[in-house]
């Protein structure tokens, strides 16, 4: 029985260090690649559910806040309705609930009449509202500017304007950061350049080759496979659509430099021939080339995790993250309040337009003068 299990484990093929860490790295890449789908998928749901219920219900309340507040500031301007006091309490009521709309409105879409009452509230002149923007954005444009700048990156911000939206300023802003490039620091122009060591040019020379023997790389298993897997050299119609099939996985994975898709391609293909196993056909020197290709990925793809929720696309559900993650019930709770609130506003617009409305604003002013309305 040990003679048998001896004969058994020396029969196992011994996998070296390099075939050992292109399994581990292979394995890593689909495992991150599968994450970062369901990352994105999960994203994408509930990014639909903001555009198809929760922006509705913002739009769907600021709208009934909006007739909430013109017609209660007409009663606002008669004078002789309330004393002092009361009207007082009235203009502060006004104002807070004109806040409440700009922050359910975008930037820029805001309702016209209802500025014209924040205006005439606040007692400032027309357009007022408009320059306090264009004020807000040019200070963000500072900031944005003095902090990238101590990050010794220059950033171009001037095709960001007041009449953006919010979704706008982050887009532009997103492609300044990738236009972005690094300040030369004035003190080191005119330092000497220090003369490189022989390791140091080494490492250079060898970095470059390595760079291109791993483009070479590519390219290569990408034409091998090409030429055995093509469709249009198969005669059996079976095999022909499934050649098509592997055809469009290859040639999508080579425009995206997936290295990961393009070897599994390959061991698939392998496994099908009579050549044996991948890893018996590549040598460890070829298999040290996909590994750091493979390495590269990882990285790429870990950072790609990471950051997933600062896709400008994503913007929406920015409020919802807390410590990279997203509150799937915070997006709950905000439809239910915003479905909520709705329907008590509704409730207060019959009353504003029911003969007892001036009773229904007194009881609006006593409420606001002892607790938050």
């Amino acid at each position: 029985m040990t003679n048998l299990i001896i004969t058994k484990k020396s029969s196992k093929p011994q996998l070296t260090n390099a075939q050992k860490t292109f399994n581990r790295l292979k394995n890593k890449v689909k495992s991150l690649q599968i994450q970062l789908e369901q990352a994105e998928e999960n994203l994408d749901f509930l990014l639909e559910f903001n555009y198809t219920d929760i922006e509705p219900a913002k739009k769907a309340l600021a709208n009934t806040m909006t007739e909430f507040v013109k017609i209660v500031y007409l009663y606002y301007k008669k004078n002789k309705l309330f004393n002092k006091s009361d009207r007082r309490v009235l203009k502060d009521l006004l104002l807070m609930k004109i806040d409440d709309i700009l922050a359910l409105s975008n930037l820029n879409e805001e309702d016209e009449e209802i500025i014209s009452i924040l205006e005439d509230l606040e007692d400032t002149k027309k357009g007022s509202h408009s320059a306090v923007i264009s004020e807000v954005i040019n200070e963000f444009k500072s900031q944005m500017s003095d902090t990238f700048e101590d990050m010794g990156v220059n950033i171009d911000l001037t095709d960001i304007d007041s009449n953006d939206n919010e979704e706008t300023i982050v887009r532009k802003l997103f492609e300044a950061i990738s236009g972005a490039h690094k300040i030369q620091d004035p003190l080191k122009k005119n330092e000497k350049i220090k003369p490189k060591s022989k390791a140091q040019i080494q490492k250079e020379i060898k970095e470059k080759e390595l760079e291109a023997i791993q483009k070479k790389g590519l390219g290569t298993i990408y034409k091998e496979l090409a030429k055995a897997i093509h469709p249009d050299l198969e005669q059996d119609p079976v095999k022909k659509l499934e050649k098509e099939v592997v055809m469009k996985r290859l040639t999508t994975a080579y425009e995206r430099g997936d290295l990961h898709e393009l070897l599994t391609i390959e061991l698939e293909w392998l496994n099908r021939s009579e050549n044996g196993n991948q890893q018996n056909k590549l040598g460890d020197e070829q298999l040290k080339i996909y590994n750091s290709i493979l390495k590269d990925q990882v990285v790429e793809l870990e950072t790609n995790l990471e950051f997933v929720f600062m896709n400008p696309r994503y913007l929406p559900l920015q409020p919802f993250i807390s410590s990279g993650k997203l509150d799937h019930k915070a997006l709950k709770k905000v439809y239910k309040s915003l479905k909520n609130d709705t329907e008590n506003y509704l409730c207060f617009m019959y009353e504003l337009n029911s003969p007892n409305v001036l009773v229904f604003i007194k009881q609006l002013i006593h409420h606001s003068r002892f607790q938050n309305f």
